[in-house]
């Protein structure tokens, strides 16, 4: 993988590249709550690394009881964060919960299942985790509550494969990207009160993500980030039209702060990680020769 950079943008400013020790980031990638702190994934590795935007500097999160980190989710009070990923035992994926000062050993929230678990985040009280899944072999995703000590459940069942999902601010909608079209589009499922699914693109989406007063949904088309006014009326939910922001080519992973400023990971420029490939010829013959 490419060493990745942090940057901030804002609506009227383009990214720009913040003076921190750019690292290998995998999937995952949440900002805590007040905005301070960055929970990053280093690629293939089971330890979180926290990064102070505010000092620059960077802290593992070691023991999180996991093979490998898929996602994060920080609780709403910033003390812990929910962690998922593999564990021990072949297929079985699992979610944890780890003090970020290191303190204590990790919390299984669920028991470990033959299932992936991918986070997009906490209800505002702390007591249930939103996330997506799904099985080897299976056509549709799941849609689930996860809370501690309880069996997971499956609140929705989506047609299409599911690339990223956020929770909003007041926990009562899911934004996610979805396949269930033939390419992914965002759409919005209520959690509280009836009614299915709702579509918010139709021309191509992807990564949603909800401004700090859930008042905007904002998303990736191709390289632009764009936005649309979300307004809700009981249980009903309503969006206007699109308008792009600005345009960003390489991030692959992004948040946004309480102050409106979104943060990404973009590869270093020219710093592309080189392989070395090794060819050798000759070698059944020197193999004949040190059996003989």
């Amino acid at each position: 993988r490419e060493p990745m950079r942090i940057v901030r943008a804002t609506r009227e400013q383009k990214p720009i590249a913040l003076q921190i020790q750019p690292q290998l980031i995998g999937r995952g990638f949440m900002l805590s709550p007040d905005g301070s702190r960055l929970a990053v994934n280093t690629s293939a590795s089971a330890i979180p690394l926290l990064i102070d935007l505010r000092r620059g500097t960077t802290v593992k999160l070691e023991d999180t009881g996991l093979v490998e980190v898929s996602s994060l989710a920080w609780a709403p009070d910033g003390r812990q964060l929910a962690i998922s990923g593999p564990v021990a035992g072949r297929g079985r994926w699992g979610v944890h919960l780890k003090n970020v000062d290191g303190s204590g050993e990790p919390e299984p929230l669920v028991a470990p299942e033959n299932i992936e678990i991918h986070l997009a985040g906490w209800t505002p009280d702390g007591e249930t985790l939103i996330a997506f899944g799904g099985r080897p072999g299976q056509a549709r995703m799941e849609i689930m509550r996860v809370r501690r000590g309880k069996a997971r459940e499956v609140i929705h069942l989506e047609p299409g494969a599911l690339s990223s999902a956020r929770l909003s601010p007041d926990g009562r909608w899911l934004a996610y990207d979805s396949t269930a079209t033939g390419v992914f589009e965002v759409y919005v499922l209520p959690l509280s009160g009836p009614g299915g699914r709702v579509p918010v693109t139709a021309t191509g989406g992807m990564m949603p993500f909800w401004s700090p007063d859930g008042r905007e949904l904002l998303f990736r088309r191709d390289r632009a980030v764009l936005a649309v006014p979300v307004k809700t009326i009981g249980t009903t939910i309503e969006f206007g039209a699109e308008r792009k922001l600005f345009e960003w080519d390489t991030a692959r992973d992004w948040a946004i702060a309480p102050n409106g400023d979104i943060y990404g990971a973009e590869p270093v420029p020219g710093a592309a990680l080189q392989t070395t490939i090794q060819l050798r010829t000759g070698w059944f013959a020197e193999l004949q020769r040190l059996i003989r």
